[in-house]
């Protein structure tokens, strides 16, 4: 067996879920085909949190739709609750979401509801 490491590679999501200026969709889907580029063959690309909790990821459909798709180059979203995967497998079914899906288990109940 040949060890392997993967690097998910995570600013488009985690790089920006917090910051309060906004940004262009078409500037994140730049940065993302330039992370791509560079090599990374796993891409958290977005989040398909609520867009009254984080607005950042409004535009999540509209970025995975944007970025350009490259052989052995995988995307990832995030989704917090039901809704959020039932957008992203739309997504996917319409031939433009991640392949792959981060979902978020909650540790307490408060968290849960935090992030209906």
């Amino acid at each position: 067996m040949n060890p392997a490491v993967v690097i998910c590679e995570c600013f488009a999501r985690d790089g920006l879920q917090h910051e309060t200026a906004s940004i262009s969709t078409q500037a994140k889907i730049g940065i993302i085909d330039t992370v791509a580029e560079a090599g990374f063959s796993r891409i958290e690309a977005t989040s398909y949190s609520h867009p009254a909790q984080v607005s950042a990821f409004a535009d999540a459909s509209e970025v995975l739709r944007g970025i350009r798709r490259r052989p052995n180059v995988y995307f990832k979203a995030t989704c917090p609750n039901r809704k959020a995967v039932e957008r992203a497998l739309a997504d996917f079914t319409t031939g433009h979401g991640a392949e792959e899906l981060s979902l978020l288990v909650s540790a307490t109940e408060a968290h849960t509801e935090r992030n209906p």
